[in-house]
C-alpha cells in the first residue's frame, strides 16, 4: 500500500491589498506517511462543519412531544435532587479537623500573572516557594454526630443531618439490579450499591429500602454510595 508525506508549500493570494492576502498550504506529495499542516486541518474541519449544517438544513426537525416531556421531567427531577443535596450540605456544620489559614496581605487573583510567559499555576508555585502563603492553622472542633442514628426517620427535614463521615439515612427506591453493581434513588439523588448488599435489598410495603448512604467524591451520576442497609 502506497502512502505519502505532505510537505506544505505556501502561496499568497493578494489582489488589491496585502490586507486581503492570505496564505494557503499547497500539497506536495512524496512517498511516506500522510501529514497535514494546522491550516489544512482547520480548513478540512470547517468544510465538514459546513457540510453537516447543510445536511441539517435539508431536513425538518421533528420533535416528539412525549420524548420532550420525558426529558423535561428528568431535568426537573435531577434539579430537585441537586437542590436537596446542596441544601443538606449547606445546613450541616463544618467537618471537624485542622484547617490551614491563608495570608490576607497577598493577592490571590490570577490577574497579576497576565502577560507572563509562564502559566499562572507556575507563577503561583514559584511565589509559594519564596513567600509563605499560610499564616498557620486552626483546629475546628467536631460539631457533627460521629455516626448517624439508625433509628432516624430519614428523608428531608431537621431530623436528618450529615454526620462526621458525610453519611445520612434515606428511604431509597431500587432502580437497577445489575451484574456489577446496583443503583437506587432517594430525595438526595442517585445511589451506588455494592453487590454485597444484594441479599438485603428487600423493599418494605411502600417499595422503599431504608439505608445509610455516604456522600462520595464529585460524581454526577451517583453522588451517593450505600454503606449499610437497615432492617426494620
Amino acid at each position: 500500500m502506497t502512502s505519502y508525506v505532505h510537505h506544505p508549500m505556501t502561496t499568497t493570494y493578494g489582489k488589491e491589498s496585502d490586507l486581503y492576502s492570505a496564505t494557503y498550504p499547497e500539497p506536495n506529495w512524496v512517498k511516506g506517511v500522510s501529514l497535514m499542516s494546522d491550516e489544512e486541518l482547520l480548513v478540512q474541519q470547517l468544510e465538514e462543519w459546513v457540510e453537516i449544517e447543510e445536511t441539517y438544513d435539508e431536513h425538518d426537525v421533528i420533535i416528539d412531544a412525549e420524548e420532550m416531556e420525558e426529558v423535561g421531567h428528568e431535568f426537573q427531577v435531577n434539579g430537585d435532587y441537586r437542590e436537596n443535596r446542596l441544601s443538606l450540605q449547606a445546613s450541616a456544620a463544618m467537618v471537624g479537623g485542622e484547617y490551614m489559614v491563608p495570608r490576607q496581605d497577598i493577592t490571590w487573583s490570577t490577574e497579576q500573572y497576565t502577560g507572563s510567559e509562564f502559566s499562572w499555576e507556575d507563577e503561583a508555585m514559584k511565589r509559594a516557594t519564596l513567600d509563605p502563603v499560610f499564616i498557620g492553622s486552626v483546629v475546628q472542633p467536631e460539631l457533627r454526630d460521629p455516626f448517624v442514628d439508625p433509628a432516624s426517620l430519614g428523608g428531608l427535614g431537621e431530623h436528618n443531618r450529615l454526620d462526621a463521615g458525610d453519611r445520612i439515612i434515606v428511604f431509597a427506591t431500587i432502580t437497577h439490579l445489575g451484574e456489577n453493581y446496583h443503583t437506587a434513588t432517594s430525595v438526595y439523588g442517585k445511589i451506588y450499591i455494592n453487590l454485597k448488599f444484594t441479599p438485603h435489598l428487600v423493599a418494605d410495603q411502600y417499595g422503599f429500602v431504608k439505608m445509610i448512604i455516604r456522600l462520595k467524591e464529585a460524581d454526577r451520576h451517583c453522588p451517593w454510595a450505600c454503606v449499610r442497609v437497615i432492617k426494620e
